[in-house]
């Protein structure tokens, strides 16, 4: 069974909450150690579909926080996402169709950088992660992140399995 991301906690009830730590350097600003928020489901697709839409915006609430922009709690939420339902009939979890189109992993990386920096992350670390995407990036390609299927991990491993070590630090090496 998969783990669900850290920012996803379940109730006493079983329903689905998001929860993010604020990061050290926007603690007096915005005056909470966490922000936290009902997913209102107790479905776990479900649940990592609405929390996704939600770590967007708490990342870009976290961005203006930092350049001294103004904020508002209020646009933390994950009903503006346009979401088919499934049908009423139909009392298992299916996948719903997202409307909205989904960023590349290039764009989605660089916010998650920005607030590892901000939480006070090591540029060494980053560095190391950094590498990583860069190097899915050559082999898969930069895809919209909810393109990614299974066969795509399963290349990215095989092929990186083959080649040589440190082979970010050489870019003459193709792939």
């Amino acid at each position: 069974m998969a783990l669900l991301p850290s920012y996803i906690e379940t109730s006493k009830h079983h329903t689905y909450y998001f929860r993010i730590r604020t990061p050290k350097s926007l603690l007096s600003v915005l005056g909470r150690s966490y922000i936290r928020r009902s997913l209102q489901t107790k479905c776990k697709q479900e649940a990592v579909i609405r929390s996704a839409k939600l770590l967007e915006k708490t990342q870009r609430l976290f961005m203006s926080a930092s350049a001294g922009d103004g904020f508002d709690f209020n646009v933390l939420s994950w009903e503006s996402t346009k979401v088919s339902k499934p049908d009423a009939e139909s009392k298992n979890c299916t996948k719903p169709q997202i409307c909205n189109a989904a960023p590349k992993l290039s764009a989605v990386f660089d916010q998650y950088l920005k607030t590892q920096r901000l939480d006070g992350v090591g540029e060494k670390t980053l560095g190391d992660k950094q590498s990583v995407i860069n190097l899915l990036i050559r082999i898969v390609d930069d895809l919209p992140v909810n393109d990614y299927q299974r066969a795509h991990a399963n290349k990215f491993k095989d092929t990186a399995l083959q080649l040589p070590t440190q082979v970010n630090r050489r870019g003459d090496v193709s792939i």
